[in-house]
């Protein structure tokens, strides 16, 4: 049993319609989680003036606000693609996209799973990292009976996904590959991207995190600051290789620079890292 209830939209500000029901209480869906990360978010697409992108988009609680800011100052020129490979999350996505009165021109919902390669996956239940239980938590291994994955790259050479200027990825430890996937799409409209950032302690044999430290938290387990993270996020092996051919670095614009002023010394909770190509155009 659903509730339609309206909510304010943490992107612009103006109302919304939303459902509630058992299932997005399962699935994390609070609008307020990361409220000024995804306000300042609306000034980087207008500043790139291309779509926005939005893997691991979960319950559509950042993709769909952000489509419906968009057509609310007249640029649905900009398109959003919200991408998941959970089928019931792409359903729901696609009905609150319908009570909101957006259409396919201005926001995609798109079925599929992203990696470095194509091939099959399946969900591994059983590997929960200490984020929860929510199904963000969740993790997608190899396996040759599994669901089909496939690469940005892929994506844009079929037609399905264009231009972007802002790509936020979540998804849960397989942001590299999912990167890594994505070199000739990224490298040729060399977007910001917005990422979420743990550190991976422990893996078990099959590639899946056992043990990770959220963004905020060093080693130690205290929180850290900004340059300190930055600094371990560029010399983490992890993602060594993949920044050095894209050519990627930490962001130096406001959007990280201002939230040590807001928010302390202690600044990650509400945001994740902004990076950018080293060379335009």
């Amino acid at each position: 049993m659903s509730t339609q209830i309206e909510i304010i939209n943490p992107v612009d500000g103006s109302r919304m319609v939303w459902l509630k029901n058992e299932f997005t209480e399962a699935n994390y869906d609070d609008m307020n989680h990361q409220s000024v990360q995804k306000a300042v978010s609306l000034e980087l697409v207008l500043e790139m003036g291309k779509g926005y992108l939005d893997a691991g988009a979960n319950l559509g609680d950042f993709g769909i606000p952000m489509a419906l800011a968009l057509k609310n100052i007249g640029r649905s020129d900009i398109k959003v693609y919200c991408i998941d490979p959970d089928l019931n999350k792409c359903e729901f996505m696609k009905e609150i996209v319908k009570l909101n009165n957006l259409d396919d021109a201005s926001i995609q919902i798109i079925n599929v799973g992203l990696s470095d390669k194509v091939g099959n996956f399946s969900l591994n239940p059983y590997v929960v990292v200490d984020c929860g239980d929510y199904t963000g938590a969740w993790q997608y291994t190899e396996d040759e009976d599994g669901m089909e994955f496939t690469t940005l790259d892929k994506l844009w050479k079929s037609g399905i996904i264009g231009p972007i200027g802002l790509f936020n990825l979540d998804a849960q430890w397989a942001e590299e590959r999912i990167l890594t996937g994505g070199t000739e799409f990224l490298t040729t409209y060399k977007p910001l991207i917005l990422m979420e950032y743990w550190v991976v302690t422990g893996r078990f044999a099959d590639g899946s995190v056992h043990t990770a430290i959220p963004g905020y938290a060093d080693t130690r387990g205290r929180n850290s600051t900004f340059d300190e993270r930055s600094f371990q996020l560029m010399n983490d092996d992890e993602f060594k290789k993949i920044f050095d051919i894209l050519d990627i670095s930490v962001s130096k614009r406001k959007y990280n620079t201002e939230k040590i002023t807001k928010f302390g010394e202690h600044p990650w909770k509400e945001w994740d890292i902004l990076l950018e190509f080293n060379k335009i155009g």
